[in-house]
This record gives structure tokens, C-alpha cells and sequence, in this order.
């Protein structure tokens, strides 16, 4: 199965990626030095962005409306935290981790006018 990364974080050591198919639905973490795969968990379909906290070990997906939101319990072990509903089409996503907040573009759809959530963040 051919995967893309998405995100990286050298502090935990651990590069994220996406299989570069729709199904299965799942997020990869590898280890940067050995290339290992370390765990995988499912997310909401339509990834587009995924960002690591390393100051709150959590780890940001946004994807078609949704950001699922998982912990990291220890180097290996990630814990599904919620399920946030954003909107259609919501993949854009930044932390902005000195704020605290998250923020998520949706775009404009019919007479719905884009914008953009802002959720804070621990």
C-alpha cells in the first residue's frame, strides 16, 4: 500500500501519513529513525490535514466534517480523544499552539457562506 506523509514531528520522533487510497481509513504513525511503523488508528475520510501537538501530545486530523482529535499515552499508544464536527469540506486546518486555538476553514457551499472555526485547544 503506497502512503504520503502529512506530518512530522521530530520531537517524538514520529512522521504520520495517509495511504495514498480512500480505504482503509486509517492514520499511520512511523518511527523517523527506522521507518517502523508504530501504531495505526482510523480517522474520518478526506484527510487533508494532520498536525502533532508535542507540547499537549495531541494529534490534530482534519478531515470531510470533522477533526478527530487523538493523545498520546506513551511513545507507542494513542487514545481517540473526540470527534469534533466542523463542515463539509473542512480539511484546512493550523495550530496555532502559542494561542491555544485551532483553527478550521470551511468552505462555501450553496447559500452556506465559508468560514472560519476556531476551537480552543489544551
Amino acid at each position: 500500500m503506497k502512503r504520503f506523509f502529512i506530518a512530522m514531528s521530530m520531537a517524538a520522533g514520529l512522521a504520520f501519513a495517509l495511504p495514498a487510497q480512500d480505504a482503509p481509513i486509517k492514520l499511520f504513525a512511523n518511527d523517523t529513525t527506522t521507518g517502523k511503523e508504530v501504531t495505526s488508528f482510523p480517522i474520518t475520510k478526506g484527510a487533508d490535514d494532520t498536525v502533532y501537538d508535542a507540547g499537549s501530545k495531541r494529534l490534530y486530523t482534519a478531515a470531510d466534517g470533522a477533526v478527530d482529535v487523538y493523545e498520546q499515552t506513551d511513545p507507542d499508544h494513542y487514545k481517540s480523544i473526540g470527534k469534533v464536527p466542523t463542515g463539509a469540506m473542512a480539511r484546512t486546518a493550523l495550530l496555532v499552539p502559542s494561542l491555544k486555538r485551532y483553527f478550521v476553514g470551511v468552505p462555501a457551499k450553496g447559500t452556506t457562506a465559508a468560514e472560519v472555526l476556531v476551537f480552543e485547544v489544551h
